[in-house]
């Protein structure tokens, strides 16, 4: 390799192409900063194959008090190729991180809570992120988890309030006192 005469840069200017690659190790380098018209060099970074993605929504302030079906957001920075899927994950704090559902291709997914989280200890505060991974069971993870957001579900609507009359229902006989209010259900006696 000869110096260059065309510019100031310091660069080599290679005469074939068997003196510029070695066939063992070709190394990438970016420039680190250049002082006094020198360029230094250093390793290129590659960035990691698999970043985290980064969660979109719902916000915290959005999750405080939810239940039933809840869209969860997030971005990627490239496409997914066969076989990966984006999977979010629900736990409360000492839990496994578990998939609240299937995986998916898309940057967002509606998962109904009230199915999921009865099963995983109830009402409460949890925590959800999103991963990236292979579609088969037991792979590893190819992304790290995003940084967790914190989500308080609010328990299943077991429905309207019954009026008093009807908490103290009592059995007489499985005849009900009040069996023609709608609100009241018939007695049930064993």
């Amino acid at each position: 390799m000869a110096p260059s005469n065309d510019t100031d840069c310091a660069c080599p200017v290679v005469d074939s192409l068997d003196a510029a690659v070695d066939t063992t190790v070709v190394a990438a380098a970016v420039v680190a900063e250049t002082v006094d018209g020198v360029a230094s060099v250093e390793p290129a970074r590659d960035p990691p194959a698999y970043p985290a993605p980064a969660l979109v929504a719902p916000s915290e302030q959005e999750a405080n008090g939810v239940r039933g079906p809840v869209t969860f957001a997030w971005s990627y920075p490239r496409a997914l190729v066969d076989g990966e899927g984006f999977q979010v994950l629900i736990w409360k704090d000492g839990q496994e991180h578990n998939g609240a559902a299937s995986l998916t291709r898309e940057t967002q997914q509606t998962i109904d809570l009230d199915v999921v989280l009865p099963g995983r200890g109830g009402d409460g505060e949890y925590l959800w992120t999103v991963v990236v991974r292979r579609d088969a069971p037991g792979e590893a993870l190819l992304s790290p988890e995003a940084a967790p957001r914190r989500l308080v579900y609010a328990g299943v609507d077991s429905g309207p309030a019954l009026p008093n009359e009807c908490a103290a229902f009592t059995c007489d006989g499985c005849d009900s006192w009040n069996s023609d209010n709608p609100l009241c259900t018939q007695c049930q006696c064993p």
